[in-house]
């Protein structure tokens, strides 16, 4: 299954490829005409309603009733509201419009091995980071809701930035079945960097607790999408990434490689606060971004298109502005 957000934050399921069931618009015909598989979801989706928590933490009930509205509609039922695909405007589908979204950061040896020997100026091996990083606990920051753009978004770097540089991530969503923490459903997220200030010249911006969050939070500095996929007992330390810029790959990885795995950060985390439905957290990336290449790496320049995939989802597309 493969939901939505759209325009004013409305909840859609993807039929085929190029046309939205509304869901948020079809739960709120008349009671007389709405079908049971309707009126059973309907407070999921009330109009006042922009979270996803309750429904995810009602998914048994909710999931049988959406793929029964999504029957309904591919057969024509005419109480389904039904839009073309490029008729809206997708937003990153997000659990809420402000999640609590937890993102790894140095979690592939690869990509950590190369960047670091760079900003270093000294050569680190894959093995001596994976050394060093296994004995110590997950790290990252907290991405900011607000700054993470959808499918066709736009990219623009901070005033004086210009080594502006990509991250393919998996983002899972989080929920809890049998008081246990699991995972509802993944998309694409790209954790968009400035890495000026690693270099010499470069306008500092990160100090502090502040480290990795400002680099990675700017106004247009994360993109998600282009929808979540819902997959039942999916395995999130098994889906592939990948990158592409300008048609031109540049990552390929698997969750697999990631030093600390989705259950050890979520494990870590619970230690200290209480994981629910919708709750997210990013895998990090694997190696191939610009700055592992230092100063002189391909960074993204005004009217690059980046184009990015997390296992069978969709892929997310931004483009680059002039800085």
């Amino acid at each position: 299954m493969r939901i939505v957000r759209f325009d004013n934050w409305s909840t859609g399921l993807l039929l085929g490829e190029d046309r939205v069931l509304d869901v948020s618009a079809t739960v709120q015909r008349p009671e007389a005409v709405a079908p049971p598989a309707v009126q059973s979801v309907a407070p999921f989706f009330a109009p006042q309603s922009l979270d996803w928590a309750p429904m995810i933490s009602a998914w048994p009930l909710v999931k049988p009733a959406l793929e029964q509205l999504i029957a309904d509609a591919s057969a024509g039922e005419p109480t389904a509201i039904v839009r073309d695909l490029h008729s809206v405007s997708l937003l990153p589908p997000l659990p809420s419009p402000t999640p609590r979204v937890f993102v790894m950061a140095a979690n592939f040896a690869d990509h950590a091995a190369r960047a670091l020997s760079v900003i270093r100026g000294t050569p680190i091996t894959e093995e001596q980071i994976l050394t060093e990083m296994r004995k110590a606990l997950p790290s990252g920051f907290m991405a900011i809701p607000g700054t993470v753009t959808g499918q066709d978004g736009v990219v623009i770097a901070p005033p004086g930035h210009r080594m502006l540089d990509y991250e393919v991530e998996a983002a899972v969503v989080l929920t809890r079945r049998d008081g246990e923490v699991g995972y509802w459903g993944y998309t694409a997220w790209n954790d968009l960097s400035v890495r000026d200030h690693y270099f010499p010249g470069g306008p500092p911006i990160d100090a502090g607790p502040l480290v990795w969050a400002l680099q990675k939070n700017f106004a247009t500095g994360n993109a998600a999408g282009p929808w979540m996929v819902v997959e039942d007992d999916f395995d999130p330390g098994d889906l592939e990434l990948r990158t592409w810029v300008n048609g031109e790959q540049r990552q390929e990885g698997s969750t697999a490689d990631m030093i600390h795995s989705f259950n050890a950060t979520v494990e870590h985390l619970s230690n200290y606060l209480p994981l629910g439905p919708g709750d997210m957290i990013t895998s990090g990336t694997p190696a191939g971004a610009a700055v592992e290449d230092g100063a002189g790496g391909r960074y993204l320049e005004p009217g690059d298109v980046v184009e990015i995939q997390v296992g069978s989802g969709g892929v997310l597309r931004t483009t680059v502005e002039k800085f």
